[in-house]
């Protein structure tokens, strides 16, 4: 009696031969680096656009109160800085940053600010700017956050200006915090709503 030829046993060593072949390819350096790296992060246009800046400038004005020795003084104020060289830092997913500082040696004051660009580069996310001064000065200091802060303006669909931002009046959702420092004056409060004298907000990066 001839007994029948079992052909089976090839077949199956050879789906065997492949599904090991195939797990060692899932486990190989090549295929974990290639299916686990990571894209580098790539700036927008409009972000490429306002790096190339080194300065800002940076202002707030408004009819402010403040608590001189025990006493409220309500007058107009501003606080700017102007012309701050800065330095970009590098971009990652989300954001990229920047910092500066400015001494000014006639009068005795360092100028210093910091902010983060949205990797659009559409907003300041936030940008802090502060004022410290040395033996002599007359300037009083102050800490002063802002943000966020449209810094692209599109028009029609087409960009019309890129790192500019000036608003007047309805500025009181941009301003985070307002720290005046100089000994015997504290900050009370801001008139947001005052229509003779409106606040005024400006943020300006310049090559």
């Amino acid at each position: 009696m001839v007994r029948p030829h079992h052909r089976m046993f090839p077949g199956i060593l050879s789906n065997i031969a492949m599904a090991a072949m195939l797990l060692l390819a899932a486990f190989s350096p090549l295929a974990c680096s290639s299916g686990t790296a990571k894209p580098a992060a790539k700036s927008s246009e409009l972000l490429d656009s306002i790096r190339q800046n080194k300065s800002i400038n940076v202002s707030l004005s408004a009819m402010m109160t403040f608590n001189e020795h025990g006493k409220n003084v309500t007058a107009s104020r501003e606080f700017s800085m102007k012309g701050v060289p800065i330095i970009w830092g590098d971009t990652s997913l989300n954001d990229t940053t920047f910092s500066g500082k400015m001494y000014d040696a006639d009068r005795h004051i360092i100028d210093s600010v910091h902010g983060i660009v949205t990797s659009d580069g559409k907003w300041l996310e936030h940008v802090t700017f502060w004022r410290e001064i040395t033996e002599g000065a007359t300037d009083g200091t102050f800490d002063i956050t802002l943000g966020p802060i449209s810094i692209v303006d599109i028009t029609g669909g087409n960009v019309t200006r890129v790192g500019i931002c000036e608003e007047t009046g309805d500025v009181r959702k941009h301003v985070m915090q307002i720290d005046y420092l100089p000994e015997g004056v504290r900050y009370v409060s801001t008139d947001w709503e005052n229509v003779v004298q409106p606040p005024v907000l400006k943020v300006r990066f310049d090559k």
